[in-house]
């Protein structure tokens, strides 16, 4: 991570990172690796359909091009 070591909040802890200063639960990184694995059809089990769907969504939004405004 990009910050000083001294500095980061020890009562803080990521798994993800395996280090202190957030917790896992706010995690962007981790966030990030979840939806990709998602977007690749794994660990739908444990994710709600409508989250997948929310997903789904928003890769479709992204991929279409902006539309002009009058």
């Amino acid at each position: 991570m990009k910050e000083d070591p001294s500095k980061r909040d020890t009562s803080k802890y990521c798994a993800f990172h395996g280090e202190h200063s957030h917790y896992t639960n706010n995690c962007n990184a981790w966030k990030r690796h979840l939806e990709e694995l998602v977007r690749e059809g794994h660990c739908t089990e444990f994710i709600a359909k409508k989250a997948i769907q929310q997903i789904e969504d928003c890769d479709t939004a992204a991929k279409e091009p902006p539309q002009k405004v009058i």
